[in-house]
Protein backbone atom coordinates (compact mmCIF):
# COMPACT_ATOMS: atom_id res chain seq x y z
CA UNK A 1 0.00 0.00 0.00
CA UNK A 2 1.65 3.03 -1.27
CA UNK A 3 -0.96 5.43 0.23
CA UNK A 4 -3.31 5.95 -2.17
CA UNK A 5 -6.51 6.79 -0.67
CA UNK A 6 -8.47 4.86 -3.53
CA UNK A 7 -6.26 1.60 -2.20
CA UNK A 8 -7.02 1.69 1.41
CA UNK A 9 -9.96 -0.67 1.71
CA UNK A 10 -9.00 -3.30 -0.36
CA UNK A 11 -5.09 -3.13 1.23
CA UNK A 12 -6.92 -3.01 4.56
CA UNK A 13 -9.52 -5.93 4.16
CA UNK A 14 -6.77 -8.17 2.94
CA UNK A 15 -3.96 -7.23 5.57
CA UNK A 16 -6.63 -7.75 7.86
CA UNK A 17 -7.56 -11.01 6.90
CA UNK A 18 -3.92 -12.45 5.75
CA UNK A 19 -1.93 -11.04 8.90
CA UNK A 20 -3.52 -8.53 11.43
CA UNK A 21 -6.06 -11.48 12.40
CA UNK A 22 -4.03 -14.66 11.74
CA UNK A 23 -3.73 -16.52 15.50
CA UNK A 24 -0.66 -18.01 14.11
CA UNK A 25 1.81 -15.01 13.66
CA UNK A 26 3.22 -13.14 16.45
CA UNK A 27 2.74 -9.24 16.84
CA UNK A 28 6.70 -9.17 15.55
CA UNK A 29 6.02 -11.11 12.27
CA UNK A 30 2.96 -8.84 12.46
CA UNK A 31 4.71 -5.80 12.60
CA UNK A 32 7.25 -7.25 9.71
CA UNK A 33 4.71 -7.88 7.22
CA UNK A 34 3.54 -4.34 7.75
CA UNK A 35 6.40 -2.81 7.21
CA UNK A 36 7.07 -4.57 4.06
CA UNK A 37 3.52 -4.10 2.10
CA UNK A 38 4.16 -0.16 2.41
CA UNK A 39 5.63 2.30 0.81
CA UNK A 40 5.36 5.95 -0.45
CA UNK A 41 3.67 8.09 2.03
CA UNK A 42 1.93 5.10 3.76
CA UNK A 43 5.89 3.82 5.29
CA UNK A 44 6.02 6.88 6.82
CA UNK A 45 2.92 6.04 9.51
CA UNK A 46 4.65 2.46 9.99
CA UNK A 47 8.15 3.21 9.83
CA UNK A 48 9.20 5.75 12.73
CA UNK A 49 8.91 3.19 15.37
CA UNK A 50 11.44 0.84 17.02
CA UNK A 51 9.85 -3.17 16.03
CA UNK A 52 8.71 -3.94 19.26
CA UNK A 53 5.54 -6.15 20.13
CA UNK A 54 3.93 -3.23 21.47
CA UNK A 55 4.53 -0.74 18.81
CA UNK A 56 2.49 -3.16 16.02
CA UNK A 57 -0.88 -1.74 17.45
CA UNK A 58 0.31 1.51 17.52
CA UNK A 59 1.78 2.06 13.74
CA UNK A 60 -1.59 -0.53 13.20
CA UNK A 61 -3.76 2.68 14.51
CA UNK A 62 -2.09 4.89 13.05
CA UNK A 63 -2.53 3.98 9.74
CA UNK A 64 -6.52 3.54 10.04
CA UNK A 65 -6.22 7.12 11.77
CA UNK A 66 -4.45 8.81 8.50
CA UNK A 67 -6.40 6.52 5.88
CA UNK A 68 -9.60 5.20 7.33
CA UNK A 69 -11.54 8.13 7.01
CA UNK A 70 -15.26 8.00 5.55
CA UNK A 71 -15.71 11.48 4.21
CA UNK A 72 -12.41 11.41 2.94
CA UNK A 73 -12.55 8.06 1.50
CA UNK A 74 -15.78 9.34 0.00
CA UNK A 75 -14.67 12.70 -1.70
CA UNK A 76 -11.80 10.88 -3.27
CA UNK A 77 -14.30 8.29 -5.17
CA UNK A 78 -16.28 11.39 -6.02
CA UNK A 79 -13.05 12.93 -7.09
CA UNK A 80 -12.11 9.96 -9.45
CA UNK A 81 -16.25 10.18 -11.03
CA UNK A 82 -15.50 13.80 -11.72
CA UNK A 83 -12.55 13.49 -13.33
CA UNK A 84 -13.26 10.85 -15.81
CA UNK A 85 -12.86 12.86 -19.49
CA UNK A 86 -15.97 12.97 -21.58
CA UNK A 87 -16.08 10.40 -24.04
CA UNK A 88 -15.61 11.55 -27.87
CA UNK A 89 -16.77 8.77 -29.90
CA UNK A 90 -18.12 5.37 -29.15
CA UNK A 91 -15.61 2.79 -27.96
CA UNK A 92 -15.56 -0.21 -26.85
CA UNK A 93 -12.34 0.65 -24.24
CA UNK A 94 -13.84 4.06 -23.64
CA UNK A 95 -17.05 2.38 -23.01
CA UNK A 96 -15.16 -0.08 -20.38
CA UNK A 97 -13.08 2.52 -18.74
CA UNK A 98 -16.35 4.21 -18.16
CA UNK A 99 -18.39 1.53 -16.96
CA UNK A 100 -15.11 0.25 -14.64
CA UNK A 101 -14.46 3.55 -13.33
CA UNK A 102 -18.01 4.25 -12.54
CA UNK A 103 -19.19 1.06 -10.97
CA UNK A 104 -15.91 0.88 -9.26
CA UNK A 105 -16.47 4.38 -7.28
CA UNK A 106 -19.88 3.85 -6.84
CA UNK A 107 -19.74 0.25 -5.15
CA UNK A 108 -17.07 1.93 -3.13
CA UNK A 109 -18.64 4.39 -1.75
CA UNK A 110 -22.37 2.29 -1.29
CA UNK A 111 -19.47 -0.24 0.55
CA UNK A 112 -18.66 2.95 3.02
CA UNK A 113 -21.77 2.98 3.84
CA UNK A 114 -22.54 6.61 3.61
CA UNK A 115 -26.03 7.51 4.96
CA UNK A 116 -27.30 9.79 2.05
CA UNK A 117 -25.60 9.56 -0.88
CA UNK A 118 -27.56 12.12 -2.63
CA UNK A 119 -27.08 14.74 0.09
CA UNK A 120 -23.49 14.17 0.27
CA UNK A 121 -23.06 13.95 -3.46
CA UNK A 122 -24.74 17.89 -3.47
CA UNK A 123 -22.60 18.61 -0.69
CA UNK A 124 -19.44 17.62 -3.06
CA UNK A 125 -20.50 19.35 -5.84
CA UNK A 126 -21.51 22.40 -3.87
CA UNK A 127 -18.86 22.74 -1.66
CA UNK A 128 -16.09 22.80 -4.73
CA UNK A 129 -17.24 25.82 -5.70
CA UNK A 130 -16.60 27.86 -2.47
CA UNK A 131 -14.14 30.03 -1.46
CA UNK A 132 -11.49 29.09 1.03
CA UNK A 133 -12.12 31.06 3.90
CA UNK A 134 -16.01 29.43 4.05
CA UNK A 135 -14.95 25.83 3.74
CA UNK A 136 -11.88 26.50 6.16
CA UNK A 137 -15.32 27.84 8.77
CA UNK A 138 -17.46 25.06 7.29
CA UNK A 139 -14.75 22.25 8.43
CA UNK A 140 -13.97 24.33 11.92
CA UNK A 141 -17.53 24.20 12.95
CA UNK A 142 -18.87 20.97 11.51
CA UNK A 143 -15.66 19.04 11.66
CA UNK A 144 -17.48 16.20 13.39
CA UNK A 145 -19.78 15.55 10.86
CA UNK A 146 -18.73 12.04 9.09
CA UNK A 147 -20.59 12.55 5.56
CA UNK A 148 -22.08 16.19 5.37
CA UNK A 149 -24.89 16.99 3.07
CA UNK A 150 -26.32 19.57 1.17
CA UNK A 151 -28.93 20.92 3.51
CA UNK A 152 -25.90 21.12 6.39
CA UNK A 153 -24.32 23.09 3.92
CA UNK A 154 -27.28 25.72 2.70
CA UNK A 155 -27.72 26.26 6.23
CA UNK A 156 -24.05 26.79 7.33
CA UNK A 157 -23.99 29.35 4.11
CA UNK A 158 -26.93 31.12 5.31
CA UNK A 159 -25.87 31.56 8.70
CA UNK A 160 -22.37 33.12 7.13
CA UNK A 161 -24.73 35.20 4.84
CA UNK A 162 -26.58 36.82 8.20
CA UNK A 163 -23.59 37.27 10.13
CA UNK A 164 -21.99 38.90 7.01
CA UNK A 165 -24.88 40.87 6.32
CA UNK A 166 -25.31 42.18 9.79
CA UNK A 167 -22.08 42.84 10.33
CA UNK A 168 -21.95 44.88 7.12
CA UNK A 169 -24.85 46.88 8.47
CA UNK A 170 -23.35 47.56 11.89
CA UNK A 171 -20.39 49.04 9.97
CA UNK A 172 -22.07 50.81 7.59
CA UNK A 173 -24.03 52.15 10.61
CA UNK A 174 -21.71 53.19 12.25
CA UNK A 175 -19.84 54.99 9.60
CA UNK A 176 -22.80 57.32 8.99
CA UNK A 177 -22.83 58.75 12.72
CA UNK A 178 -20.98 61.75 13.37
CA UNK A 179 -17.72 61.19 15.42
CA UNK A 180 -18.51 62.91 19.02
CA UNK A 181 -16.01 65.82 19.84
CA UNK A 182 -15.26 66.18 22.91
CA UNK A 183 -14.57 69.45 24.84
CA UNK A 184 -12.58 69.65 27.70
CA UNK A 185 -14.10 72.18 30.46
CA UNK A 186 -11.90 74.55 31.97
CA UNK A 187 -12.27 73.92 35.92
Amino acid sequence: FDGELLQWRSYRDTFSSLVHKNPNLSLIDKFHYLISSVTGSAASCVRGLPITEGNYSIVWNNLHTRYDNKRVLATAHLDAIFRFAPLQKESLSGLENFLSTFQTNISSIKALGVDDSEGFLLFYVASRVLDSTTKRLFESTHHDVTTPTIDLLLSFIQTRCNILHNSSSVNCHQSNQQPQKFVRSKT
